[in-house]
């Protein structure tokens, strides 16, 4: 506020010397500077704006939510959305709370060179406990829960149609190497996107 309060003084000084002066202009362009109107419009210039990859939305029928550069691995978070891909809401909220209590294994289908055999898989053998992408995804299931609940909806026959980690911003970082050295690396983060519909 301090930087309007100069800017309107400097405007008023300049406008002051012209020939075509009006109170009535000053007036309102105090009022336009100082009103929150013009403080909200100032932070929505600065804000992200995202959109879902999901077109086929339809206010009345879907719900959704979704959780923007949250800094986990795109990897698991992955291999998490295929495989709550096609459940119900509580079914998906209860394997992620198993998988975060390292109870349940979530099958690994891509780059799984290095990753270990599970025996409680079915289907496919490798598999890994993805406890800190299982956590923040949880956040976002229980905001679509939340919003199933507003919107009148069951969760328990909300069936996710749609599951999505996408590629974020990358933040640059660094790998600690031997003898006090270090090499750059891109630390991608990632965006969830989750769309429900009523069955």
């Amino acid at each position: 506020m301090q930087g309007d309060t100069e800017r309107l003084e400097t405007m008023t000084v300049n406008t002051s010397k012209t020939r075509h002066t009006s109170p009535v202009h000053v007036c309102f362009l105090a009022k336009y500077l100082c009103s929150s109107h013009f403080e909200r419009g100032l932070r929505h210039q600065h804000l992200p704006q995202f959109a879902y990859s999901f077109k086929a939305f339809d206010p009345a029928i879907h719900v959704r939510a979704s959780g923007r550069e949250v800094n986990i691995s795109p990897k698991a978070a992955r291999e998490i959305c295929n495989t709550i891909r096609w459940m119900t809401l509580s079914k998906a909220i209860a394997l992620l709370e198993s998988v975060e209590k390292m109870e349940s294994p979530i099958a690994f289908r891509r780059h799984k060179l290095k990753v270990g055999h599970r025996s409680e898989l079915v289907g496919f053998p490798s598999g890994s406990y993805p406890v800190k992408a299982a956590k923040s995804i949880l956040v976002v299931l229980r905001n679509l829960q939340a919003n199933c609940e507003f919107k009148g909806l069951d969760p328990e026959r909300v069936e996710l149609i749609h599951s999505a980690a996408l590629a974020g911003r990358a933040i640059k970082d660094f790998v600690p190497r031997a003898h006090g050295s270090s090499s750059p690396n891109l630390h991608v983060l990632v965006h969830l996107e989750f769309v429900g519909r009523e069955v």
